[in-house]
């Protein structure tokens, strides 16, 4: 009787074992089955018949990758009885995108026209395949339609880049004061290719620690081929400003207007009077003692006048080839052929000429049209081309001779001569 019931507790101890190893083991065997009747079903189809990967590993390139082949999938035949899979499989974590799989191929009589080439290694198991994709370049063709496609969307994203927005300068006006900076830059705005800010921005020299970003935002909306030209006179005379704007473009255009020395020390004095109608007499303002001569240099509407002192620091930063020297006097008196000259400085086509001007006899300044055949000439503010006050013969003869040495360095330097007695 004792053995009868050691048999049956030793059958009840092995059926509970074997229901114990069948129950953890069901899971595996039910995989191992599927993967095998999957496996005999994908061998009836060929290699050729493996999906593509299309590859996001780049935003923009990627993406393009992603619409081309989109219209010659569209294009493929596929059987009633097929289905599409869709495997999908993650990257490295770093990485941080992922492979997508769309069943089926291309046809493969497709011309191949162009050939990218992946290098990554990838590793995965293709829908309805046995055979896993091992390549370290993975070779995506592309039809002729696809090609007008992405074409397309070349154009349509260089348009998006070509719409107007506000863009920092490619040109500035230094200066110099008193010089006629204003009137260049009205000339300039008759050509369409060219635009400009309303007021002096007076970036490099006073609002610097604003930022590049507040810079920008002061600028016009221009297009891809437009020209940004922004005036400040006073950045020829700051000692901060050469290395400012070399920092910013090393490319920059620099046009300087420049005018008789004599004459612009008075014009710049009959502006301060104007402002100012209390100011001491010129002679008071120019001389640190009248009966010796000696002229006071730390007056700016002097020290300005010193054109070749002010260029040196220029030079440092900015070959001769940038910096294009703007006679005033002849901005007056041939606006067309001066204009020519800077027009051809900034590589624009030749528009603005001398059918665009019209001298003003009451000022003494020309005035510009709005077009060349019609338009109503405009004319500078009245702050342009004021009536100077007298100023004695015998102290005009002593500032030509202070300012003499350094016109003569200036015209080496520029290799051209004003004339400037």
């Amino acid at each position: 009787m004792r053995k009868f019931h050691l048999q049956l507790y030793c059958k009840r101890t092995v059926g509970r074992r074997i229901l114990l190893v069948t129950v953890l083991f069901f899971p595996f065997f039910c995989y191992v089955y599927f993967n095998l009747l999957h496996c005999s079903h994908s061998r009836q189809l060929t290699t050729g018949q493996a999906a593509f990967l299309m590859l996001r590993l780049n935003n923009s390139y990627q993406h393009n990758v992603d619409k081309e082949l989109r219209p010659a999938i569209a294009e493929r035949k596929i059987p009633g009885d097929y289905r599409d899979y869709v495997v999908r499989a993650w990257l490295p974590r770093r990485i941080h995108e992922r492979f997508e799989a769309l069943s089926g191929s291309l046809e493969s009589n497709l011309p191949v026209r162009r050939k990218h080439y992946i290098k990554n290694y990838i590793l995965i198991k293709t829908p309805r395949t046995h055979t896993l994709v091992s390549n370290k370049s993975l070779r995506l063709y592309f039809t002729d339609e696809s090609r007008k496609e992405n074409s397309y969307e070349k154009d349509t994203q260089k348009q998006i880049e070509n719409f107007p927005k506000s863009r920092l300068p490619q040109a500035l006006i230094i200066g110099v004061k008193k010089c006629g900076t204003r009137a260049l830059l009205e000339f300039l705005r008759l050509h369409p290719n060219v635009r400009a800010p309303g007021p002096e921005i007076h970036f490099f020299d006073k609002n610097y620690h604003l930022g590049l970003e507040w810079y920008r935002q002061q600028m016009p909306l221009t297009l891809e081929d437009q020209l940004t030209i922004e005036k400040t006179p006073s950045y020829f005379v700051s000692k901060q400003v050469p290395i400012r704007v070399h920092k910013l473009s090393r490319d920059m255009k620099l046009l300087l207007v420049v005018r008789d020395p004599v004459t612009r020390a008075i014009s710049d004095y009959t502006q301060t009077i104007t402002k100012w109608p209390q100011t001491p007499s010129f002679k008071h303002m120019a001389f640190l003692n009248t009966s010796t001569g000696l002229l006071d240099t730390s007056w700016a509407a002097i020290r300005i006048g010193m054109y070749s002192h002010y260029l040196l620091s220029w030079n440092r930063f900015f070959p001769s080839r940038q910096i294009h020297v703007v006679s005033g006097e002849n901005l007056i008196q041939d606006p067309g052929g001066e204009m020519a000259m800077v027009q051809d400085f900034l590589k624009l086509p030749r528009i603005v000429g001398s059918h665009h001007f019209y001298f003003n006899q009451t000022k003494g300044f020309p005035c510009v049209k709005k077009s060349e055949n019609k338009g109503v000439p405009h004319c500078l503010g009245r702050t342009k081309g004021r009536t100077h006050p007298d100023i004695s013969s015998e102290t005009v003869d002593r500032l030509r001779d202070f300012y003499r040495p350094f016109n003569q360095k200036f015209y080496r330097m520029v290799g051209r001569d004003f004339m400037w007695l």
